[in-house]
């Protein structure tokens, strides 16, 4: 008898077969003699068992878990946060994850929104690459005051679902802080042609 066993995903077979005294690891197939002749009067099949012990490498499966997460405050109530994906080349959503670090050290985070992938081209020229950066505009935010964030890969949407990055911190900018930025930006730029200053 031919037993063959066989999946889509990483799996280590073992291939038990009993009541023969023989045991055959790390094998998708065995043959084995379809009968055997007790004398010569009387044809009689195998007692054969076979069993299989799979053990799946979730590391091979699951999603890399995202590195170097940085995050940046760019006014009063908006952060971008922007990571390295890893070498996954399966679409991979990233989920967002927030916590109000002022209003609670060890409070929940809370997610605040999905980092889809991203295609590029239309027809046979379509390329789709997964996101590396987010967004968050947080509501009813007040400046100088600290968030935490962290992310979750995911593939499928929802599908194999990986472990969350390390975290990092970010403190929103004030108002002060935003005032002066834009006027950085203008000089830089060559666009301030003018500066008041009340005394």
């Amino acid at each position: 008898m031919e037993v063959i066993y066989s999946t889509d995903y990483e799996w280590n077979i073992l291939n038990s077969v009993t009541g023969s005294g023989e045991t055959f690891a790390n094998q998708n197939s065995h043959t084995y003699p379809l009968s055997t002749v007790d004398d010569p009067f009387n044809y009689a099949p195998p007692q054969v068992t076979v069993g299989f012990t799979p053990t799946i490498n979730w590391d091979s499966l699951l999603p890399s878990v995202p590195t170097n997460l940085r995050a940046t405050a760019t006014s009063e109530t908006s952060v971008t946060i922007k990571w390295a994906t890893g070498a996954d080349t399966r679409p991979t959503w990233y989920w967002i994850y927030r916590q109000d670090t002022d209003a609670n050290p060890n409070g929940d985070f809370i997610q605040v929104g999905t980092a889809t992938p991203i295609t590029t081209g239309t027809g046979a020229n379509a390329r789709t690459r997964n996101a590396s950066s987010f967004v968050d505009t947080i509501p009813n935010a007040s400046g100088n005051r600290k968030y935490t964030y962290k992310i979750k890969p995911v593939e499928g949407n929802p599908g194999i679902i990986g472990e969350f990055s390390d975290p990092v911190s970010v403190t929103t900018l004030t108002s002060s802080q935003v005032y002066l930025n834009t006027l950085y930006t203008k000089v830089q730029s060559g666009t301030l042609h003018s500066l008041y200053l009340e005394q």
